[in-house]
């Protein structure tokens, strides 16, 4: 690694030290909560589809505090979370990968 100063030297290392140190229980967390998304979007999005299929249900969503829309746009964000959470966890690997790899040259 080239380094500009110390400054970036020493941020640089304590980067590694952190990552080295908790990139598991991080990426282990993102997978984590990526499943717990999942499943939360599945069960809000079955709750709209309830609604789609029982104009009853629909109109108790509706004058609920969330609203048979208000569950399928709570499912998307829930998977769009799951998403990013997945990448994150992804990315997190191929970096600590890509300085331990380094590390060993």
């Amino acid at each position: 690694m080239i380094f500009s100063d110390d400054v970036d030297h020493k941020a640089a290392t304590a980067l590694f030290s952190f990552l080295e140190e908790n990139g598991y229980t991080i990426t282990n967390a993102m997978t984590v909560y990526a499943e717990r998304m999942d499943e939360n979007a599945e069960a809000v999005r079955a709750e709209w589809k309830r609604g789609q299929d029982n104009p009853d249900v629909k109109a108790a969503q509706d004058a609920s505090m969330v609203t048979n829309n208000g569950h399928l746009h709570a499912a998307n964000m829930a998977s769009e979370s799951a998403k990013r959470a997945r990448h994150v966890a992804a990315e997190l690997t191929r970096l600590i990968d890509a300085l331990t790899d380094e590390d060993d040259d």
